[in-house]
């Protein structure tokens, strides 16, 4: 038969090969032993899983392979951007701590829920389906996440008094992408729009490091960020570039009031381009930094100065644009 079958939509139907958890989908088998009864890691009643299926390895995926407790439970959460989902698979947590036994479980219920397969793995074939990365006993198949295409944002005047989002000029390292997306979810902006090209992809490892907010969160892709930025001057955004040359005002310094703002972050060597920065009407707004002189700092990791910018920005006093 096939080696371990394609599912279609939402669920991704059934995979061949290998059995599932069985029982209620509320856990992991509650009417049997854990993976079905029998002896062995899996529970077989009899022969090695090796030799009863083929070792799991990327080749076996439908679409992306999601890793990590946090974005695989956020990806089947029913705030899930995900179009489709394909199967969950799960390492043994015989022998897991309680915390970690707990959360995997609570994905397979999710999954249950949405009708997507869980199917049993080793931590070896975790390894395999997920390039090595920190998994954390889970990795779930599903179709890769995409931004909504933007060209300009709502006008000002419609959204919510103080209503910050976030722009990203050619940021290219998921790492920074999905630290960014984190704070900007953790901090309540509304909303993140990148460049749709020379920027980091979404990925399964810009949703690791996002800890599964890139999962849920409102995201949007722009053909240009200087026209893109030019419009939302023209919506009555207050457009404010993150900058730590001199000029730029002190973000604590930022009078502030109740419109709309969007705060533009740039890459991570390059910093803001010239076109980016011309269409920043707002103004240049920077982080007090307070290295010894010599000591070679003088700028912080972009994702850092981000959190900083969007904690004084949403969470700093009265609001509005730089003087």
């Amino acid at each position: 038969g096939a080696r371990y079958g394609r599912g279609g939509g939402r669920g991704g139907g059934s995979r061949e090969g290998r059995a599932g958890y069985g029982g209620a989908p509320g856990g992991y088998g509650d009417d049997a032993p854990r993976y079905g009864g029998g002896a062995g890691e899996y529970g077989r009643e009899a022969g090695d899983y090796q030799q009863q299926a083929p070792s799991l390895s990327r080749a076996a995926l439908v679409g992306e392979a999601v890793y990590g407790l946090s974005s695989v439970d956020a990806a089947l959460s029913q705030y899930s951007r995900r179009p489709a989902m394909h199967a969950l698979y799960v390492q043994d947590s015989s022998s897991a701590r309680a915390e970690t036994a707990a959360a995997r479980a609570r994905c397979v219920r999710a999954a249950g829920e949405r009708g997507v397969d869980v199917l049993p793995a080793s931590k070896h074939e975790l390894n395999l389906l997920s390039s090595d990365r920190p998994h954390q006993g889970v990795v779930l198949d599903a179709a890769p996440l995409e931004f909504d295409t933007i060209d300009c944002l709502p006008p000002a005047a419609t959204q919510p008094p103080g209503t910050v989002w976030l722009a990203l000029d050619e940021v290219v390292d998921p790492q920074n992408l999905g630290a960014m997306l984190r704070t900007a979810l953790f901090l309540g902006c509304g909303g993140v729009v990148t460049c749709a090209r020379n920027s980091a992809p979404l990925s399964a490892a810009v949703s690791k490091a996002s800890a599964g907010a890139a999962e849920t969160m409102e995201l949007h892709a722009c053909r240009s960020m200087p026209r893109f930025l030019g419009r939302c001057n023209d919506a009555g955004w207050t457009v404010l570039g993150a900058a730590g040359e001199a000029g730029a005002v002190r973000v604590g310094d930022v009078r502030r009031g109740t419109g709309a703002t969007l705060l533009v972050m740039g890459n991570e060597g390059a910093g803001l381009r010239a076109a980016v920065r011309s269409q920043c009407k707002g103004g240049l707004v920077a982080v007090d930094g307070g290295a010894p002189s010599g000591s070679g700092v003088d700028s912080l990791n972009v994702s850092v100065a981000c959190g900083v910018l969007l904690h004084s920005l949403l969470h700093g006093g009265e609001r509005s644009g730089a003087e």
